[in-house]
This record gives structure tokens, sequence and C-alpha cells, in this order.
């Protein structure tokens, strides 16, 4: 069985790679680790989700409107957390490492009109 973190690399590798570079320190879009972000609100798993969800300014389109999943968002997320640290070991409750399912409800109480992540 995959960990919700090889399942985000894949995607990663597929759809962000190009943009944000194999550690994720950007090339032709912003950087993704670190604290100096573009778009603070990406400090957050729910900022980043938001971010991924309904796309940025700038060239980067909606991953939602481009077909994909929640939860495969949700991976992302948690793949790009562990760039920052490869011992990456995330805390019990509102990792998406841990259980990707742990934040459906804060996503979607944070997301709203958003509709709640399916399981997938």
């Amino acid at each position: 069985m995959r960990t919700p973190i090889a399942e985000g690399k894949k995607l990663y590798v597929a759809n962000c790679i190009i943009c944000h570079g194999a550690d994720g320190t950007g090339k032709m879009g912003p950087t993704l680790v670190g604290k100096d972000l573009v778009y603070p609100q990406a400090l957050t798993d729910p900022g980043m989700f938001s971010i991924i969800y309904a796309g940025a300014s700038g060239a980067m389109q909606s991953f939602f409107r481009r077909g994909m999943k929640q939860d495969q968002i949700l991976r992302i997320v948690a793949y790009v957390r562990s760039l920052e640290n490869d011992s990456y070991d995330p805390p019990p409750f509102g990792s998406l490492a841990s259980d990707p399912h742990a934040l459906k409800e804060m996503l979607h109480c944070t997301l709203c009109p958003a509709p709640a992540v399916t399981d997938n």
C-alpha cells in the first residue's frame, strides 16, 4: 500500500515539478518550501489546499478544473510538506501525511462553499 506522501510525490512529479522544481524551491513558479512564500496562506495545509484547488494568479490554473480529485490534492500537500525535511514526522492530528482524511471537516469548513472532500 502506498503512503499518502508516496502518492503525493507521484502526483507532484506529474503535475507540479515543471514549475516548482524537484525540491519545491521554484523554477517558473514560486517556491513551495520555507517561510518566505509568495502566497502566505500556503504556510497552512488548508491554505495550500485552497491554492491548488482554486488556482493562483498568473499561470497556475485550478487543479479542480483540471479534473484532479480533492484527495489527490491532499496528497500533493502532504508530499510538499515532506520536502522541507527529509525526516518529516507529521503530527498525529491534522497531518495530511499521516491521515489524508483527517482534515476533511476542517477543509470543508475553511473552503465553504467548496464541496466536501470525497473518499477516493
